[in-house]
């Protein structure tokens, strides 16, 4: 092997005990913080959703919706759009 090879394969495991060290106690630490600190409230709070009127994109105004977070509604089809503005607010 070249000592070229060699350093980089040393770069290499060195970086990864490091990296395996960092994530392990990262992840200790988000669980020693309980769940209520973790999370942003955002009751009140203005969400944009593009492409709302169907799919993921309304699910996701559904659920901020129910979240309490006044949700605008933003899509090309202005028909589809108007049927899911009266879904969300019923």
């Amino acid at each position: 092997m070249e000592l070229k090879e060699s350093v980089k394969i040393l770069y290499d495991t060195i970086m990864f005990a490091w990296l395996m060290i960092f994530y392990t106690i990262e992840v200790l630490l988000t669980n020693l913080i309980p769940r209520r600190y973790r999370s942003k409230s955002i009751k009140g709070e203005i969400a944009l959703i593009t492409g709302a009127a169907s799919g993921i994109g309304k699910l996701m105004a559904v659920k901020l919706a129910s979240l309490g977070a006044r949700v605008v509604v933003w899509d090309i089809n202005k028909l589809v759009k108007e049927s899911a503005s009266i879904t969300f607010t019923i």
